[in-house]
């Protein structure tokens, strides 16, 4: 039998047996349990307003750069399709580089999709506005440092 690790739901402070058990729950949870914590390690999210109290324009250098990509993104996924989640998408990238002081990279994009695409299912499972930028940045912060960088 394979060796398991100990994982934390940093929601619930509850201690999980094994991958597996993590790998059986709902991915909006446990994507929410795994970037939340790396969240808390790395200071994301603090010092900035949520992203549904997030007052910025769409006013980036790039703007029409983010607005193409967002147009672009997964174009095949009847959900990426609608104008209220392509608008959501842009506002959320731009967001995002307006607090962390960072000039819009190609494939941003890319790495905010899946997070969004969590809202596509049941309402009662589906992550808020807010979890979703907490994920998206959290991430980013955790495994992509490299988008990271001051505006020029």
């Amino acid at each position: 039998m394979a060796p398991t690790k100990s994982v934390v739901n940093p929601t619930s402070k509850m201690s999980l047996a094994s991958l597996d058990e993590l790998a059986g729950m709902e991915p909006s949870v446990s994507w929410k349990a795994l970037l939340r914590r790396g969240a808390a390690e790395s200071g994301c999210g603090t010092g900035h307003l949520p992203f549904s109290q997030w007052g910025g324009e769409l006013n980036e250098q790039n703007q029409r750069v983010i607005r193409a990509d967002c147009d672009r993104t997964r174009a095949e996924h009847e959900f990426f399709r609608r104008g209220d989640v392509r608008a959501k998408m842009e506002a959320m990238l731009t967001c995002w580089c307006q607090q962390q002081q960072a000039r819009y990279k190609q494939g941003l994009n890319e790495v905010l999709a899946p997070f969004l695409l969590l809202q596509s299912g049941p309402a009662a499972e589906a992550p808020t506005d807010d979890e979703v930028y907490l994920c998206f940045a959290a991430f980013l912060r955790r495994f992509a440092p490299f988008f990271f960088s001051l505006r020029l």
